[in-house]
């Protein structure tokens, strides 16, 4: 936690805060499939989470492409990603099934060390072809959302209709984004 609260010392570190969820998640992600991810949420804009905290939320899902087919069963693809994430350092990993008709498979994890606060996959699997769905929270971090926010997106209150060029896709060994520059430059 930085004890300085100017802009630049709070950017650095919930830049750094950043990049270690999403290694984390990416490492959840690459013990499920290392190829490309639909990203739905990128994670890199903070929302808040308390009082003077913020927090990262991102969402990836698979397929990227129609007719996608789990590699292996669901249900042995949840059970050996649960026994991985006990062996680094998860804890509260439950999985979930559902009754009737639902087919879907859910697990669920933190790993506070790691950054993560929640962590939900679900396993899809379909007539046509299969997914997964993959959402995770990280944890607090002191600083103000919306400061922080202009810091990492210059400009987003002064023009909200902005886009920002965010990966449509991405693998889990990618170096993410944080960010941009006041010129629009990925950082």
């Amino acid at each position: 936690m930085p004890t300085d609260t100017s802009s630049p010392a709070v950017f650095e570190s919930a830049k750094e805060a950043n990049t270690a969820f999403k290694a984390a998640v990416a490492d959840v992600q690459s013990e499920l499939w290392t190829e490309e991810w639909r990203v739905g949420v990128y994670g890199d804009m903070p929302s808040a989470c308390g009082a003077d905290q913020y927090r990262f939320e991102l969402s990836r899902d698979l397929p990227v492409e129609d007719g996608w087919r789990f590699p292996a069963d669901p249900a042995t693809m949840r059970e050996d990603l649960a026994s991985w994430m006990e062996s680094n350092g998860y804890t509260d990993v439950t999985g979930l099934s559902y009754e009737g008709d639902v087919d879907t498979l859910t697990l669920t994890a933190r790993n506070v060390d790691a950054g993560i606060d929640e962590l939900t996959v679900q396993f899809h699997p379909g007539e046509v072809q299969d997914g997964i769905s993959l959402s995770a929270k990280s944890v607090c971090e002191p600083g103000d959302v919306d400061a922080l926010s202009e810091e990492i997106y210059p400009g987003l209150y002064e023009d909200s209709s902005r886009e920002w060029p965010l990966p449509e896709t991405e693998r889990p060994d990618a170096t993410p984004v944080f960010g941009f520059t006041a010129d629009g430059e990925p950082r």
